[in-house]
């Protein structure tokens, strides 16, 4: 189980950590992923890190979607939010749901289970991250519109430059000008 902190500087460590918690979690062994987790945040001091070992965490979700349908997808990411809600001595839950957002993005996640988990985050998380969940909504519709420019000048300046900063920071080609079909993605 230590073999991650044979791997090079704290980000390399943080997904090899994330990798083998992500195997956990799939498996069903939550405690043991987030036990993983969490002496990892308590032993290297490297908050950028910390989330991305939850981003792989957030891969498990996407995994469980992709074999077994939607609705599992829904269970899985459901249950995620209500575990990282528990986490808040660890992780922030507004800047885990970011993380994890961005992650279902990038990982093409279908567009509705994103809204599906977007909504169920409020209930969960409490309204404190609405902000992150509305954003996350405009990004899939930016998206959605063929990242349209005309489409972006209607929203608020700020939301409007989020929104563009999501859409970029999930990796998506905005200059592409489509979506390129985020729900038709199927793994290799």
């Amino acid at each position: 189980m230590t073999l991650y902190k044979e791997q090079g500087n704290a980000t390399e460590q943080a997904w090899s950590l994330g990798q083998i918690a992500r195997i956990h979690w799939i498996r069903g062994e939550h405690e043991q992923a987030w036990k993983l987790l969490q002496e990892f945040s308590s032993t290297v001091d490297d908050d950028t890190a910390h989330y991305w070992s939850l981003q792989q965490i957030g891969d498990g979700v996407v995994d469980i979607a992709k074999r077994n349908g939607r609705a599992a997808g829904f269970a899985a990411g459901s249950q995620l939010l209500k575990e990282l809600n528990q986490q808040k001595a660890w992780f922030d839950p507004e800047r885990g749901l970011r993380v994890l957002m961005l992650d279902f993005l990038e990982m093409k996640l279908e567009t509705e289970l994103i809204r599906d988990l977007c909504t169920e985050a409020v209930e969960i998380l409490g309204p404190q991250v609405s902000t992150v969940t509305e954003s996350i909504s405009l990004t899939l519709e930016y998206l959605e519109n063929g990242c349209s420019q005309d489409w972006l000048q209607r929203l608020d300046p700020d939301m409007a430059t989020t929104v563009e900063t999501l859409a970029s920071e999930a990796g998506i080609n905005v200059s592409m000008g489509s979506l390129d079909s985020i729900d038709s993605y199927s793994p290799t």
